[in-house]
């Protein structure tokens, strides 16, 4: 399950009994580094693609809404404001599209490197990169530990 807290995306994924941090290149820290900043990428995209089909005031109030929350539990258009039309439909389309794209860019997470270990917390502080089909990248940080009861927590701390 993913989870939003304090501006910071952070995932959770059950991982079985471990002693210390895991490792900054395992696949499963790596995937849910990769499926957080897909997941932030993806609204970022989608207030641009928003500002494209309904102009720059309607999708600042559209898109405040978490894609996730149109996405479960759409609000209804009435909800967030009686100055313009649009329809949850609408703004599916939208969210269609952008999540459409970024799978066309073929992203994924190369050059994983450890850039600390606090044995003490059992976290690791890594550092990746970004990079598109196209070649182009850029770099992240993430920190993964296994939380009390043995799951996963990954976090994105900024890139």
């Amino acid at each position: 399950m993913a989870t939003r807290a304090s501006g910071c995306i952070v995932a959770l994924l059950l991982a079985g009994c471990a002693s210390g941090p895991p490792p900054c290149d395992d696949v499963e820290v790596t995937d849910l580094a990769l499926s957080i900043a897909k997941d932030v990428v993806v609204q970022q995209a989608f207030l641009t693609n928003l500002r494209e089909a309904t102009g720059a005031f309607p999708a600042s109030i559209i898109g405040s809404v978490p894609v996730s929350t149109w996405k479960t539990n759409p609000p209804k258009p009435e909800e967030l404001t009686n100055r313009f039309s649009f329809t949850v439909e609408q703004v599916h389309e939208v969210i269609r599209k952008t999540e459409g794209q970024l799978e066309q860019t073929g992203m994924h997470i190369t050059a994983v490197r450890v850039d600390d270990i606090n044995e003490k917390t059992g976290k690791a502080f890594c550092g990746a990169n970004l990079t598109l089909g196209n070649g182009k990248s850029w770099p992240i940080s993430y920190t993964a530990q296994y939380t009390e009861d043995g799951q996963m927590y990954v976090e994105i701390t900024d890139g």
